[in-house]
């Protein structure tokens, strides 16, 4: 979410979740971030823009360099519908969450602009 795209996602959402009646007016949902004071800053400032409540912040790692790390991250999947992940380079950030979400059976979704990411990749997705 610190990112310029990750920025726009939570406009968005922000944005939309305040409409009375709107389509995303019941939707709940959360931002992860490996900097959560600036995440929560920069949430705290579009949610007064929008007069909207800011999300909670997750901090996880999409490294998953250690058992803790990749723990965090899978427990952050299993509580969700729906990945949406704006932290690129996918090839370097992506795998991992990928493959989690398809083990968890949660949708995933990005905006990778990187086509070897996926057309390059061998994900096993049983």
């Amino acid at each position: 979410v610190t990112g310029f795209t990750g920025k726009l996602c939570a406009e968005y959402l922000m944005s939309r979740s305040t409409l009375p009646g709107g389509d995303y007016a019941n939707l709940r949902w959360a931002c992860s971030a490996r900097n959560q004071t600036k995440a929560e800053e920069l949430l705290k400032s579009l949610a007064e823009a929008s007069n909207a409540s800011p999300p909670q912040v997750l901090p996880a790692d999409l490294l998953c360099e250690t058992p803790e790390d990749e723990s965090k991250l899978r427990d952050i999947v299993k509580s969700t519908k729906v990945v949406l992940t704006c932290s690129g380079p996918f090839e370097l950030y992506g795998k991992k969450l990928v493959q989690m979400c398809a083990e968890e059976g949660v949708h995933y979704a990005d905006v990778t602009g990187e086509t070897d990411f996926f057309s390059g990749n061998d994900f096993d997705l049983r």
